[in-house]
């Protein structure tokens, strides 16, 4: 039974040359006689602003600006030098720097400022939360949710 289920590899091994020799020599598998030698380029993540498609990463913002919530309030123009400053982005979390940052680039693209849903602005938040995270990734580059987050993020405003 084994010898039958064996036939063909034994008709195959044992079989004689064939009568006409083949002369032709592979020539792709033969080394170049150019002198060139390849270099692999080097592998860029996926976050870093080369590969996102980022022309510039996030600019320097005015740390002298108000808060975002404190823009408009008319009782800081009265108030003591260290109460203004105290409001002021220089003393607040980073959070609110990307806050202020976001609301100027979508603020930048808005057709009017209810503009908050069209294409535009959306691709500038995103824009904004990528900047921030790449800062973030350059400073902590083994952070994993961050990374998952912001190459999602990529993707998601490429697609659009």
């Amino acid at each position: 039974m084994n010898i039958i289920k064996n036939l063909p590899k034994i008709l195959i091994y044992g079989a004689k040359p064939t009568p006409f020799n083949i002369t032709a020599q592979r020539s792709y598998a033969f080394k170049s006689d150019l002198k060139i030698k390849w270099v692999r380029p080097e592998k860029i993540p996926c976050y870093k602003p080369a590969k996102s498609g980022d022309l510039k990463s996030m600019p320097e913002i005015d740390l002298n600006q108000y808060q975002i919530e404190f823009r408009n309030c008319k009782g800081l123009e009265d108030a003591d030098e260290i109460v203004q400053r105290l409001f002021k982005l220089e003393f607040g979390p980073h959070r609110k720097i990307i806050q202020s940052y976001m609301k100027d680039i979508t603020g930048s693209v808005q057709r009017h400022p209810l503009d908050k849903g069209s294409i535009e602005p959306r691709i500038a938040r995103w824009t904004a939360v990528i900047r921030a995270w790449q800062e973030i990734m350059e400073a902590h580059p083994r952070n994993k949710t961050v990374k998952i987050k912001l190459k999602e993020l990529i993707d998601k405003r490429r697609k659009h």
